[in-house]
């Protein structure tokens, strides 16, 4: 028996995060702590570790309400420099990482195609707790064919607030398609958004996709439209 869907995607997110294991998760590496790239020599790693040490000390604080958090953040820098600093402890933590990416691509792809099951079967709940679940690992492995289903799937149940959080999503990690964005304009229509019909065909043309016949007819409609309201304002 089908059953309406009425999801709280910040309670879903958090139930998802909290369930899924952390091995893969987009969490801040040693790197990005203190804001270097992975080819950072050893002087670039010191001297960011410094001045951001400078910034951070729990001594160096202008406020009492801000100790608990920089000392937060000092800790999580001194980590970071105690891992990077010593060639050898180096050389292990970036093996960890590349491991860590490994198992995050296996783990992705079974994810994917659960998610494309999901869609297919017409589970939107599920497919919505699965695509966060592929979205949380880094880099994200959703197929754009997968993404795309999932926003049509939105679509379809009328859904746009789902839709419009799956298409924020798949444009922030580049793996839109032209079926998708072309959708998602649709829908826009379709539901008298006409301000996020509007972005949706500007970002088409940003990226190179074009946009189909009707798109364009439709967008000449909108700016008549937005035309014929501002002569009446200055009128």
């Amino acid at each position: 028996m089908a059953v309406m869907v009425s999801i709280s995607l910040r309670v879903l997110y958090s139930t998802v995060l909290r369930a899924t294991p952390h091995r893969g998760l987009a969490a801040r590496t040693h790197y990005e702590s203190l804001g270097v790239g992975a080819r950072a020599t050893q002087a670039e790693i010191k001297q960011a570790y410094y001045r951001l040490a400078r910034e951070t000390h729990p001594d160096a604080r202008r406020s009492p309400e801000a100790g608990a958090g920089e000392a937060a953040a000092f800790g999580e820098l001194s980590a970071a420099y105690e891992a990077l600093s010593n060639p050898v402890r180096r050389r292990a933590y970036d093996l960890q990482l590349s491991s860590a990416a490994a198992a995050s691509r296996l783990d992705g792809a079974e994810l994917d195609a659960r998610l494309a099951h999901a869609v297919k079967t017409d589970r939107l709940a599920d497919a919505l707790a699965l695509f966060l679940q592929v979205h949380a690992l880094r880099p994200a492995p959703i197929r754009p064919e997968n993404g795309g289903a999932l926003l049509a799937l939105c679509i379809r149940r009328a859904h746009m607030r789902q839709a419009a959080f799956v298409y924020g999503r798949l444009r922030d990690a580049a793996i839109l398609d032209a079926r998708a964005r072309d959708a998602w304009f649709r829908a826009c229509l379709a539901h008298g958004r006409a301000d996020e019909a509007m972005e949706a065909f500007r970002e088409m043309e940003a990226c190179g996709v074009e946009p189909s016949a009707s798109a364009r007819a439709a967008m000449r409609q909108i700016r008549a439209y937005a035309a014929a309201l501002a002569d009446q304002r200055v009128t």
